[in-house]
């Protein structure tokens, strides 16, 4: 699970703020460049490899829409127009399998054409040739029981089922990195014929300090601060506890399931997004006299990824607002913290000192720090000797493009028995206030027993 303090305002803007093609992982230049690195660093052995690029479904999610026209050999051509004087072009088969690839680059190492032939790969191949054998093959004369098409249709689910199984457990985790017949959806909908599709979707919603993601898939992922003790594992918990979110983004999957004929148990259940790009697979195979279940995730949902991005790039943001806050703190201190929960006991410390003391009055100066935004406000109190029962207590910080602030309070004795260890922990957990929250009844008192002031000025 992903945790991370981010803003609601933040997220909304950072998930929508860009167009959809501005969107997409990589540039068409960057990608005409990737390809004319690969062509160049492979060699004779490129068609052994199975690179990124080289699945037509990739590069329609990273690029978009292209020019396409048919050309000889049921072939078809698509051709990306780039930024900078940059092309690509390439020629897929009806399965999706690109047979060769074209176009001009322009990197810092210079530009150029370059241009390459992809025969299929040999795993391709033999796949290929099963299929084939499968489709021709006559039963013998002799055979008790004449083959039917019903019976030929049925194998040829099974045996599919079957040959994805296997690459599941083949490959692992490096399947997403191939491309194999079956990752084609118009190759499975001509194998298999139609499938049976109904809707699922992914999720994100929205609440001020905290965000959730629920995937069709049945991942989850989070983001912000959840109230103290509180699981929310669904959004059914979560809406329970913080009421219904601000926002709620969506994304529409859709899933094709297939079963084979004869209900003989092979199943095939494969989600996908823009209708031909698969997310995941699930299915039963029942080929070999016994049933076995297999699943694999080969690529993530658009909302999915964004969300996970923004989760990426929140981590990098509060490591380097951590880091300027020790710097700062230790500075400020002479202090040598190095880690978060040194940082966070130090500073609950400090202030549960000054609150401990107030509480009784106890003469002194007090240091301590409340956080705000990305860096800290600095205080010093100065409790002097009770007077006819008023507790004098002079604060002093400094906010930055504002100026220097003054608190001068004159403190009842009832007032005093309100500076308790749990109000100093919330004066550092909830020091930024919001406006649509009722003033507690410390702050009451502050409010009508202190005076501020900014520069001297009331």
């Amino acid at each position: 699970m992903i945790r991370t303090r981010l803003q609601h305002s933040s997220i909304f803007f950072f998930l929508f703020s860009f167009c959809p093609a501005l969107a997409l992982a990589d540039s068409c230049q960057s990608i005409a460049n990737t390809i004319n690195s690969d062509i160049a660093k492979y060699a004779d052995t490129l068609s052994n490899e199975q690179l990124s690029w080289m699945k037509l479904s990739w590069l329609q999610e990273q690029l978009g829409s292209a020019d396409s026209k048919t050309t000889a050999h049921d072939s078809t051509q698509y051709v990306w127009q780039c930024e900078n004087n940059s092309s690509l072009t390439v020629s897929a088969d009806s399965t999706g399998n690109i047979l060769s690839v074209n176009g001009q680059y322009n990197s810092d190492e210079g530009s150029g054409l370059f241009e390459a032939k992809l025969p299929e790969h040999k795993a391709d191949q033999e796949f290929k040739q099963m299929m084939t054998q499968l489709n021709t093959t006559q039963p013998e004369p002799n055979m008790q029981q004449e083959s039917t098409p019903e019976n030929t249709v049925e194998t040829k689910c099974k045996t599919i089922i079957n040959q994805i199984r296997s690459d599941i457990s083949t490959y692992s985790d490096a399947i997403q990195n191939k491309q194999l017949p079956w990752m084609n959806l118009i190759w499975l909908k001509q194998e298999l014929g139609l499938p049976h599709t109904n809707a699922a979707y992914d999720y994100i919603y929205e609440w001020p300090d905290y965000s959730l993601f629920i995937g069709a898939d049945g991942s989850r992922a989070e983001s912000g601060t959840p109230p103290k003790d509180a699981h929310l594992q669904s959004y059914a918990a979560a809406a329970a506890v913080l009421g219904r979110p601000k926002k709620t983004l969506f994304e529409k999957l859709i899933v094709n399931n297939w079963q084979c004929p004869a209900d003989n148990g092979s199943t095939l259940s494969i989600v996908t997004a823009n209708k031909t790009i698969p997310l995941s697979v699930t299915g039963n195979d029942c080929s070999q006299g016994k049933c076995s279940g297999f699943s694999t995730l080969i690529s993530d949902s658009a909302l999915k990824r964004k969300f996970s991005q923004y989760i990426r790039q929140q981590t990098q943001e509060n490591a380097a607002i951590l880091a300027a806050k020790l710097s700062s703190y230790n500075e400020n201190y002479k202090t040598s913290l190095r880690t978060k929960e040194e940082l966070e006991m130090d500073s609950s410390l400090r202030i549960k000192n000054y609150y401990s003391n107030l509480n009784q009055c106890h003469p002194g100066i007090y240091h301590y720090a409340l956080p705000v935004l990305k860096n800290f406000l600095y205080h010093t109190a100065v409790i002097s000797p009770q007077k006819d029962g008023i507790c004098m207590v002079k604060t002093t910080y400094v906010i930055p493009q504002i100026g220097k602030m003054e608190l001068k309070c004159n403190y009842q004795p009832q007032s005093l028995r309100l500076f308790t260890s749990a109000e100093a922990i919330n004066a550092i957990t909830n020091h930024i206030q919001s406006e649509e929250q009722r003033p507690s009844a410390l702050q009451k008192i502050i409010s009508t027993e202190c005076k501020r002031y900014i520069d001297g000025v009331l």
